[in-house]
């Protein structure tokens, strides 16, 4: 990016910029902020070259960068277009994914410099780190030294060797911190720091959050720097040039262990090429059921959510479902998508389940609501990792709840036995039955009398529900609702009186729930995220930054917004649509920390 820079400023033609926005399509969309900040490099540039060089007037330089500018916007439009789509109709997901102070507290100046500092880096949970290879930069004295020894060496070159380009790499090393750095610390930062955290506490620097992510720049330009030692010493003492690159190159392997132990790919990261023949079979039999006249007629439903997809066989981050089927697929994951109301239904029944409180009673109905025709039940998961619903346990629950059809299972019933460093021999696994049957690895199960994903109702004889999906689970855990119903949240007409009054006609159906309560709610983990009730009126104590609460129903004197979706209705009678697939795809979403 910043050759191509330099050839369009000294060119003055369009050949440079167009390579440079094609590039950027190729390379630049899979993360906006990372883009964002690697463009911080080039830009630099532009006013080394035009007062510092002096080899472009200003005038030619802003022809060049609206070239570069104009044709980067128009080859990332595709991806631009989905970022507002987003932005304007769905949640909005930042507020659900790692926090501004989550991302600051790693990156301190020294662990900038050596080139780390990005706050994933450092994670870890019950089996061990996140990215195991990450142990030994914390841990080992040695790898600590050489690590800090490049950097120090790049800095001391700096100071030393007189060269043209100097000033604009020790540029890139000081604006590339200073960016990485941004508020750390968190909860004292200096004066600049300050700026950054009400920056990054603000809805449009919460985008920019990742500020770590200008490590690049501090990298490239030490790099560059230390080379230019090693040609400075050509001139004067010629039989050092080789012995030092020598040195270096040699250094910079010792800085990176992972490339010659073989643990690039953490050992938690790695399973088998194909993944188990039981999925393949189980993709198919999923495939060949719920069509309808024009195509798949109902979802279906994976159960246990999870934190991350971790399989006893291997770990694969995301779920393999969507990628090995073609049908409607929505499962609980960290992140909610959809609208609010539709993540909150799907949340509602998932935490029940996770916090063995679920009527099994509500299954079906629910499912129904949700359009899900089966239910697939992943009993293959290292639950231990995420503290998960215990596999037999489930199984009994599922198979014992009204409404379910006769499962069929995959890959046999093997005994699902967690790692030995976390064993769970703990108070739910001692009272339970000892005969409690072991499930398949894999079961579809049917739901019974499913409703179709696009379905019109008459909205004269609604259910008009007091509450939010908690209560929907609730009213149907009590035999208030079957799943056919068209609902809407009282609370959707908070300031429309007469639009509630005609929802509530003769016809109509009241169920009052003491859910839809003020609570916090975090996204951390798929259990334990709701607080404690809140009374009306009262605000928390301080800011919480990891508290975020889905925005189900409005507030008094707010501009009334859809209600729901998955079988509720929004203030005007329509079915609002779902999400064909409704899972996690990002993996730099929030996760437990140290």
């Amino acid at each position: 990016m910043i050759g191509l820079t330099v050839r369009s400023l000294r060119d003055r033609s369009w050949v440079h910029p167009a390579l440079f926005a094609l590039l950027v399509t190729t390379i630049g969309a899979t993360n906006a902020t990372a883009l964002a900040l690697a463009g911080v490099a080039p830009l630099l540039w532009v006013p080394f070259a035009v007062w510092v060089l002096r080899e472009v007037s200003l005038r030619d330089a802003a022809v060049a960068v609206g070239r570069i500018g104009g044709l980067c916007v128009a080859t990332s439009l595709w991806w631009i277009a989905g970022l507002y789509c987003q932005s304007a109709f769905g949640i909005d997901v930042l507020r659900y994914t790692e926090t501004a102070r989550t991302v600051a507290q790693a990156s301190s100046a020294p662990e900038v410099l050596r080139g780390l500092g990005y706050w994933f880096f450092y994670g870890d949970d019950k089996l061990g780190p996140w990215i195991e290879p990450s142990v030994p930069y914390t841990q080992r004295p040695w790898l600590l030294a050489v690590t800090y020894l490049t950097p120090v060496l790049a800095l001391l070159v700096a100071g030393l060797v007189r060269w043209r380009y100097r000033a604009y790499f020790a540029s890139l090393v000081v604006v590339g911190t200073v960016l990485a750095v941004g508020a750390y610390p968190w909860d004292d930062p200096a004066v600049l720091g300050r700026g950054f955290k009400a920056f990054l506490l603000s809805e449009t620097g919460l985008a920019m959050r990742s500020l770590p992510r200008a490590a690049p720049l501090v990298v490239l330009g030490l790099s560059v720097l230390l080379g230019s030692g090693i040609a400075a010493l050509a001139p004067r003492l010629p039989a050092l040039v080789r012995p030092a690159a020598v040195g270096v190159v040699a250094l910079a392997l010792l800085g990176l262990p992972p490339l010659w132990t073989g643990d690039m790919v953490a050992g938690n990261l790695q399973r088998p090429e194909e993944i188990p023949g039981y999925w393949m079979e189980a993709a198919g039999f999923i495939d060949s059921q719920g069509r309808g006249q024009d195509g798949y007629a109902t979802r279906v439903l994976e159960l246990p959510g999870s934190d991350f997809a971790s399989y006893r066989w291997g770990s694969t981050v995301d779920p393999i479902t969507p990628g090995i089927t073609d049908r409607p697929f929505v499962a609980r994951e960290l992140i909610p998508y959809g609208t609010p109301p539709s993540a909150d239904l799907l949340n509602a029944l998932d935490r029940q389940l996770q916090e063995r409180t679920l009527d099994p009673a509500a299954i079906a109905p629910v499912a129904r609501l949700m359009g899900v025709g089966d239910i697939v039940l992943r009993s293959d998961l290292a639950y231990e990792r995420y503290n998960l619903p215990r596999p037999r346990q489930t199984w009994a629950l599922l198979t014992g709840a009204e409404g379910l059809g006769r499962p069929t299972g995959f890959g046999g019933t093997d005994p699902n036995v967690p790692d030995p460093a976390l064993p769970l021999i703990d108070e739910l696994e001692l009272t339970s039955p000892p005969d409690l049957a072991d499930p398949p690895k894999l079961a579809v199960i049917p739901v019974e009398d499913p409703e179709p994903i696009i379905r019109a109702l008459p909205a004269d004889r609604a259910v008009v529900l007091a509450g939010d999906g908690d209560g929907i689970v609730d009213a149907a855990a009590a035999g208030l609702i079957d799943g056919s119903e068209l609902i809407f949240y009282s609370a959707a007409f908070a300031d429309d009186r007469r639009a509630l009054d005609a929802r509530l006609g003769d016809d109509a159906r009241i169920v009052v729930t003491d859910s839809n309560r003020k609570a916090a709610r975090r996204w951390g983990t798929v259990v334990d995220t709701n607080g404690a009730t809140e009374a009306a009126g009262t605000d928390p104590l301080e800011l919480d930054p990891t508290d975020n609460r889905l925005p189900c129903s409005p507030m008094p004197g707010t501009r009334r917004s859809p209600s729901s979706t998955s079988g509720v209705g929004d203030g005007e009678g329509h079915r609002l649509r779902q999400p064909h697939h409704v899972h996690a795809r990002e993996p730099g979403r929030q996760r437990r920390r140290r």
